[in-house]
Parts: structure tokens; sequence; C-alpha cells
């Protein structure tokens, strides 16, 4: 699949995913409906989830509200892997591989648990 049809279907899925989550706070929550939060939910939610989709995307979640249009030719840009070697650890080392390393902030933490 292409990574264009990827960012499209996010976004028909971001969309989807807060008017199910609207509708449940209608039925179950007797909340009322606002047309204008629910339109922002699904932006904040997809930028969001494009963020968790292509992390190697640098751009700030404002502009990707904004302009929605830029995540799909920025997503086609970053499928283009680089190859990574992966080296045999000496001798004596014990080597774990995680998929993607987290980031430290406040404490220490490793992928691993």
């Amino acid at each position: 699949m292409k990574s264009c049809d990827k960012a499209w279907k996010l976004v028909l899925f971001a969309i989807i995913w807060t008017v199910w989550m609207t509708r449940n706070d209608l039925v179950f929550n007797n909340r009322q409906a606002d047309l204008e939060q629910t339109i922002d939910l699904s932006k904040l939610r997809l930028a969001h989830w494009v963020k968790a989709k292509w992390p190697q995307i640098h751009m700030n979640w404002l502009d990707m509200i904004r302009f929605p249009n830029l995540i799909q030719i920025l997503a086609k840009k970053s499928s283009i892997r680089s190859a990574i070697s992966w080296s045999c650890p000496d001798k004596g080392v014990l080597k774990f591989n995680v998929d993607q390393p987290l980031e430290i902030r406040d404490q220490l933490e490793s992928g691993v648990y």
C-alpha cells in the first residue's frame, strides 16, 4: 500500500473514530453535540496518529492541522528507508535489539521490560 493511501485512510479513520466517540458521549454521558469541537478533535487525533505512524516527519501539530495535505507529501518522502546494518556484539557482551529507542526525559528507561 502506498504511503499516500495510508495517509488518507488515517484521515478517514480519525474522522470515524471521533464521530464514534462523540456519539458515545451523546448516548451514554448525555452531552450536547458540538460540530466545531468534533472537527477540531478529528484534526487533533489525526495529528497524534500521524506522529505515531511516521515519527520521522518533522512537522509541528498546528501545521498538520492547518495543512493536512502536507501529511501525504511528507509520508511519501519518509517511506524511503535507509539501510541499517547489524553488527555482531563483541565477545562477552549481551546485546538487546529493540524496535525503537525511547525518548528519555526525566528518568532512565529502556526498551526492555
